[in-house]
């Protein structure tokens, strides 16, 4: 199941040694930021957007993705 998760800025260093505890007692599976998928003024390619947007929508559809964000 994927959670999309936004955290403040202030709190990453928090938030990520939390994940990596969950991810060495084997709760969390795998983790990535999404500023890995591009570097900023990097163009993203079309064909990797459309495959990022067509994953999440079959995910949605099969109710493996809960979006929690904090305003």
């Amino acid at each position: 199941m994927t959670y999309h998760i936004n955290v403040s800025k202030t709190n990453v260093k928090e938030f990520l040694q939390i994940i990596h505890s969950l991810h060495r007692l084997g709760v969390v599976e795998s983790y990535e930021s999404t500023r890995d998928l591009v570097t900023p003024g990097e163009p993203l390619a079309i064909d990797t957007l459309l495959n990022v947007l067509a994953k999440s929508e079959a995910e949605i559809a099969e109710g493996k993705c809960v979006r929690i964000t904090r305003g």
